[in-house]
């Protein structure tokens, strides 16, 4: 769904790193409406009392509920599974990757990120 008032793109950011928030939130606001928040309980939260994003940013290890705890949750959700969902890791870990894709993200993305590479990633998966 666009974003009422700006008609841009929402994108929910699930980020705990108070920077990393920042970081993202400075450079996807430019092109898109964004939420953040610090966790998956959180993100739940704010799901059940928004508009529904066209895209999910998570880091993988958030409090309370991780990043692939919350992608599990809402890929078992109909309202929630068509959501693109990409997670942010500062792990390279293969196993950890190939868990999250075989789980439903659309995307594993190694931290720090490369802006220009995110940016294209967005805009494929929001053309999808």
């Amino acid at each position: 769904m666009v974003a009422p008032n700006t008609g841009k793109a929402k994108i929910l950011i699930v980020e705990d790193d108070s920077f990393s928030q920042t970081i993202l939130n400075m450079f996807l606001s430019r092109n898109y409406d964004t939420d953040v928040v610090e966790n998956g309980v959180e993100a739940i939260e704010l799901l059940q009392d928004k508009a529904l994003p066209q895209l999910i940013i998570s880091d993988l290890n958030t409090p309370e509920m991780n990043g692939l705890e919350l992608l599990q949750y809402l890929k078992e959700n109909p309202l929630y599974n068509a959501i693109p969902f990409v997670i942010l890791c500062g792990e390279d870990s293969l196993q950890l990757k190939q868990l999250c894709l075989a789980s439903g993200a659309a995307a594993f993305i190694l931290k720090p990120f490369n802006p220009v590479e995110l940016s294209a990633l967005i805009e494929s998966l929001l053309a999808k």
